[in-house]
């Protein structure tokens, strides 16, 4: 429920005329009020102890509203609560580290994931490569379903009159991690500004999490400190604002599921930079609405966001064509037909099955 992600898709789903009940263990946050056609159904443990706390629980909420199937997001803990309830069929959507990274933590880890995967009757994964990683952990029953995170291009769209602006404003959007590379964005724009000591520069960092100090103190070291803003975490119905602030938006991670923060930034008319890492060449054509440049690279982020800044006709034509690309492909109303399809398929071979 913390997520917006989830909110979207309850929404999305809603829209399309299925009865929603939203099951968490996680609080709302106030800007993931959910619509009023959407049942809540609060489970009294929270996590992590809650995913296997409330077996019990889930189990009579599901007897209670005997849903068609059951829809797990995440197949780390609610994909163990999922299995431990026994409820079929199951449509399990992961969404990245589950799958990417939680494996490779442990023996255990990979076991947990493995099993949850393997418990469920549906997988959808919202990237290629994710899927591809699944492919390699277990043998599914049925092919993985794409579904891919969609974006609103009428909350997210270009800023009419970014062209006046004096000051080049690099920027992203993501959590202070060390998995999100803001170390090598910190560093390949250190190595702008001392390239161009006359030119009108900022970084804008939107985002909250355990490094902010380290990097703050990072940025000091640099000589970029004066020059850079952290804005902290900010509510999700801020992004498109802080988005619109920007350039060129920049996404280093060393590992990334999907890159929907980059298709927000795409939608925004932005040309954007992003590491060679899990989905991210899923959602940038190279060259076209921006550059992919090899990971934990400094060196190559900082000559792919010099070409923009330097080329404002080049950043104009990327910006756009990221649009019209985002428009084509990832458009919210595109991506909640896709689900609302799966839903379908799942329902129409569950009458066959039961025939």
């Amino acid at each position: 429920m913390s997520s917006i992600h989830t909110v979207r898709w309850v929404h999305e789903m809603a829209h399309h005329g299925y009865n929603i009940h939203l099951i968490t263990m996680h609080s709302p946050t106030p800007h993931n009020l959910l619509d009023k056609q959407i049942t809540l159904h609060r489970l009294p443990f929270a996590a992590p102890h809650g995913y296997v706390l409330n077996t019990l629980s889930l189990r009579a909420i599901l007897r209670r509203i005997k849903p068609a199937f059951l829809h797990t997001h995440y197949a780390g803990g609610y994909g163990t609560l999922s299995r431990r309830t026994c409820f079929h069929p199951t449509l399990l959507s992961f969404w990245g580290s589950d799958v990417l990274l939680v494996p490779s933590h442990s023996k255990w880890k990979n076991w947990m994931i493995r099993a949850n995967l393997l418990a469920a009757d549906y997988l959808a994964s919202t990237s290629v490569a994710m899927k591809v990683q699944t492919e390699r952990l277990v043998k599914p029953r049925r092919p993985i379903a794409l579904t891919p995170f969609g974006v609103d291009g009428t909350t997210y769209y270009p800023r009419p009159d970014r062209e006046s602006s004096t000051v080049c404003t690099i920027g992203t959007v993501k959590s202070l991690e060390s998995v999100y590379g803001i170390e090598y964005l910190l560093r390949a724009f250190a190595i702008v500004v001392k390239r161009n000591p006359n030119r009108p520069l900022r970084l804008l960092i939107v985002g909250g999490g355990s490094l902010r100090t380290e990097l703050e103190q990072l940025a000091v070291e640099l000589r970029v400190a004066h020059l850079t803003d952290f804005t902290g975490k900010v509510p999700a119905c801020a992004v498109p604002d802080y988005l619109r602030r920007l350039s060129v938006y920049v996404c280093l991670s060393l590992s990334e599921s999907f890159g929907v923060s980059v298709l927000e930034a795409s939608a925004c008319g932005l040309p954007v930079v992003v590491s060679d890492v899990g989905g991210l060449p899923e959602v940038v054509k190279d060259g076209v609405t921006g550059f992919i440049i090899p990971k934990q690279n400094a060196e190559a982020a900082a000559g792919a966001i010099e070409r923009l800044i330097t080329d404002p006709q080049l950043a104009a034509d990327m910006g756009c064509a990221g649009r019209a690309f985002v428009m084509e492909h990832y458009e919210q109303k595109y991506t909640g037909d896709r689900m609302a399809r799966l839903y379908c398929d799942i329902l129409r071979e569950e009458r066959v099955g039961s025939a």
